[in-house]
């Protein structure tokens, strides 16, 4: 289309600024974006957002749950240890005292 006013501003003479300038109030040229636009990227950054968040809490639960486990590996090798040490499994009150003690001829071992 701007090729025609091209054509015609050169038939009639006229500048070519003049008819750049024609047409943009012709079509009424406006850079901005519209308001649909605007919500539609919001929307997807609010959604991929929230992906993020979700996978985030999976990942969390699952390293708090090998934790859990290793810890829980840790005490049934200290216990193993005191079993092979000592022929027996430490007393409820050995157990309450925070620390399994193995007092053997090699000196003082702690196991837990």
């Amino acid at each position: 289309m701007i090729d025609f006013f091209i054509f015609y501003a050169i038939l009639l003479n006229i500048s070519i600024v003049k008819i750049i300038i024609l047409f943009m109030k012709i079509k009424k040229y406006n850079p901005a974006f519209t308001l649909v636009e605007l919500l539609v990227v919001i929307a997807i950054i609010s959604i991929i957002a929230v992906l993020g968040m979700v996978s985030l809490s999976n990942a969390r639960m699952k390293s708090r749950d090998a934790k859990r486990v290793t810890d829980v590996k840790q005490v049934q090798v200290a216990l193993e240890m005191f079993y092979n040490t000592n022929n027996r499994y430490p007393t409820t009150d050995e157990w309450n005292a925070g620390t399994i003690v193995s007092t053997s001829s090699s000196g003082e071992v702690v196991y837990f």
